[in-house]
């Protein structure tokens, strides 16, 4: 079934259904069903939200949901909203218990807490109009050597709350489906544009930093493309990168000294606004990694000096800011170890 998804709650009561709220969901990454995030209140007009919210309803009803919560995934197709799914429960990924009330004052848990208690389901009437952004945070593989900026996203205007399910140590896979993200963040905002942009800004604080010269993120980053970060750039800048070489000069001591890493500059770097799965812009992105994995842009490729040149640039558009750390860091630690012919050479 083509076309976007919605997600919806709903309680059943007294031969009664009344439903709770419509979401956006933003999926990714086909075959593979992963959601990058959701938004509430839709941003779909009223008549079609009431088309969708039908189709819903006839299925609860279809399908026996007399008594308790239900859930739905609803398609948008070109032949109008069809049923992904019903299910006899309410939404998982924080939705229920945060976006609802959140972006309504409606406490859909405690309504279908009340039913299963033989109670009635209480006041369902939204109590104002906010707009929820939930969003996931990922990985490219890799082993997690630490987790960076949570507080500061935490503490952000318009943020909720910031969720990890990834601590130091644990290895972390590309997310082929929803259990296998590493966090989650939850904002709001009086518009739409408000809570998505503070959720954003929460994500390009929070890094999972992965251990430097680990074997499952070097071939992740060698890969490509398939699953970019920057699935949407342009084919002039993916040529660019590709007419590279990995790095140019030959690396000094200076690499484990403390100082920062040449960059040979991508042409037009600054000027892409292409955004990556988070939806922060190339350039922003570029920024983020040369701060925090201490890079700098250099000079000329006719310098003799050392510079990471199409390395980095690919892994940037392969892994967005985190992959492009992982190259910074794990350059470092090869050349404590002795060992930067190795990483250079590629995997």
């Amino acid at each position: 079934m083509e076309g976007p998804e919605l997600s919806l709650d709903a309680v059943a009561h007294n031969g009664r259904v009344t439903v709770c709220g419509v979401a956006d969901r933003h999926i990714a990454f086909p075959p593979s069903f992963v959601e990058m995030g959701h938004t509430m209140p839709t941003e779909l007009d009223a008549a079609t939200v009431r088309g969708i919210e039908e189709v819903f309803v006839a299925g609860i009803r279809a399908i026996g949901i007399d008594s308790g919560a239900a859930k739905g995934d609803i398609k948008l197709t070109p032949r109008g909203p069809m049923a992904g799914e019903i299910a006899a429960r309410l939404s998982g990924g924080y939705m229920s218990g945060w976006t609802f009330p959140l972006a309504s004052g409606v406490e859909v848990t405690e309504a279908a807490l009340n039913i299963a208690a033989g109670l009635e389901p209480g006041d369902l009437t939204p109590k104002w109009r906010r707009t929820c952004a939930e969003r996931a945070v990922i990985s490219i593989p890799g082993r997690v050597e630490r987790i960076e900026g949570f507080e500061e996203a935490r503490g952000l205007a318009g943020v909720e709350e910031v969720f990890l399910r990834v601590a130091p140590g644990e290895e972390v896979v590309f997310p082929a489906n929803n259990v296998q993200k590493c966090g989650n963040v939850i904002a709001v905002g009086d518009v739409r544009s408000e809570a998505a942009e503070a959720a954003r800004r929460a994500i390009s604080l929070l890094r999972v930093r992965l251990s430097p010269l680990v074997k499952s993120t070097a071939q992740h980053l060698a890969r490509g493309p398939g699953n970019d970060a920057f699935a949407t750039i342009g084919a002039g800048i993916r040529e660019k990168i590709g007419s590279m070489p990995r790095f140019r000069g030959a690396p000094s001591a200076a690499l484990g000294s403390g100082e920062p890493v040449l960059i040979e500059p991508l042409e037009g770097w600054e000027d892409a606004t292409h955004a990556d799965w988070y939806g922060i812009a190339f350039h922003d992105a570029v920024h983020l990694a040369l701060r925090a994995g201490g890079g700098r842009m250099g000079g000329h490729p006719g310098q003799s000096r050392f510079m990471l040149s199409g390395l980095f640039w690919r892994a940037m558009v392969r892994g967005t800011t985190q992959g492009g750390i992982w190259v910074l860091d794990s350059l470092r630690e090869a050349a404590r170890r002795g060992a930067t012919g190795e990483l250079l050479a590629g995997p």
